[in-house]
């Protein structure tokens, strides 16, 4: 079994004013600890992480494929809780696909096999369940937990809307309130040449203020919608798509023929199957690409620099372009909270992830 090292959080930092310098954002990065393990058994060995997310306190939430699915970290590396088991009914879960941590400390769940989120206290203790009519996908809140957003897409026609809580946010325990952000018919995610993007599963982020970000992940555009549902702003970047990798367009081909059940070993040539067509491009947005900060600021994780690097485009909130925030790891997925920001990495040669 897959096991995962847990290395918790970068604080983020601000230089001193004009310190700007040419494509490199207003934000220092420090790694600030390490927490898991790799040969051990218990909570803090790990499977497989579904989901991130960042407490108002700097506590960083792990969601993850193994029982206990979800894991609490508090600021100083300490494993704080673990909890969640397999199965149905309250406090119950399937399979994990989204988690935002609100600002009462409360934590919100998705699940590909629950038509409902749940909303957990910090020690996993059930305390309301939203109703949705399709299970939803990536869950997530904004960096002071006021706001939360998630996508429930329709495998029939393949659409996808995205929708958000009612604010203010009740007490827990209340009923809360569901409202759509962006209906599957909505057409300002069409490209240039008028192709609409409504069935694509899109890259979404909310602030505190209830304001949408949704984005595509072939075409550099962002569109921001205000609470009431109207475009404020878009923001658009004129920059090249990069190049896969000979190894990038192998794996993914093996990946595409293995299809959606994701069976061990590799492709039989000898099958008879034709291997698919990969676009030799990255594109221009990873997969869950965009996460507003405690400030407002918005980031964009792109996969310019992968496979051995990760390079964030950081805008204002009124969506001016602020510059590049640089690693030189590869994320799989990340989350901030106030002051940390927390990301998936994946070993080339073991395969096991870390959370740093």
């Amino acid at each position: 079994m897959r096991r995962v090292d847990v290395a918790v959080a970068l604080a983020l930092t601000l230089p001193v004013a004009g310190a700007l310098e040419a494509q490199t954002a207003p934000v220092r990065l420090v790694e600030s600890g390490t927490v898991g393990c790799l040969m051990c058994e218990g909570p803090e060995a790990f499977g497989a992480v579904q989901a991130l997310a960042v407490g108002t306190d700097g506590s960083i939430w792990v969601a993850d494929r193994d029982e206990p699915m979800i894991r609490r970290i508090a600021p100083d590396g300490r494993l704080a809780a673990s909890f969640g088991r397999a199965g149905e009914g309250p406090g119950k879960l399937g399979m994990l696909s989204g988690m935002g941590v609100l600002s009462d400390g409360t934590v919100l769940v998705s699940d590909f096999r629950r038509a409902y989120l749940q909303r957990l206290d910090r020690e996993g203790e059930p305390l309301a369940t939203i109703p949705l009519g399709a299970a939803a996908l990536g869950v997530a809140a904004d960096a002071r937990g006021r706001s939360a957003a998630w996508q429930t897409p329709d495998w029939a026609d393949f659409t996808a809307s995205v929708h958000g809580l009612d604010a203010p946010l009740p007490p827990a325990g209340s009923a809360v309130g569901t409202r759509v952000l962006l209906p599957p018919t909505d057409d300002v995610l069409e490209d240039e040449a008028g192709e609409p993007a409504a069935w694509r599963l899109l890259s979404h982020a909310v602030d505190g203020e209830g304001n949408l970000a949704v984005a595509r992940p072939d075409v550099y555009r962002i569109v921001i919608l205000g609470a009431e549902g109207r475009v404020v702003r878009e923001i658009t970047r004129d920059v090249p798509r990069t190049e896969r990798t000979p190894e990038e367009v192998a794996e993914m081909e093996e990946a595409q023929l293995r299809g959606p059940s994701g069976a061990r070993g590799r492709p039989n040539p000898e099958s008879g199957a034709r291997r698919p067509q990969v676009d030799p491009l990255r594109p221009h947005l990873a997969f869950r690409a965009l996460a507003y900060d405690a400030r407002g600021r918005l980031w964009t994780m792109t996969p310019r620099s992968w496979p051995r690097g990760t390079t964030f485009d950081l805008f204002g909130a009124d969506g001016r372009y602020l510059g590049e925030v640089r690693l030189d790891i590869r994320l799989r997925a990340f989350a901030l909270g106030p002051g940390v920001l927390a990301g998936v990495v994946e070993d080339a040669e073991t395969g096991v992830q870390r959370v740093r």
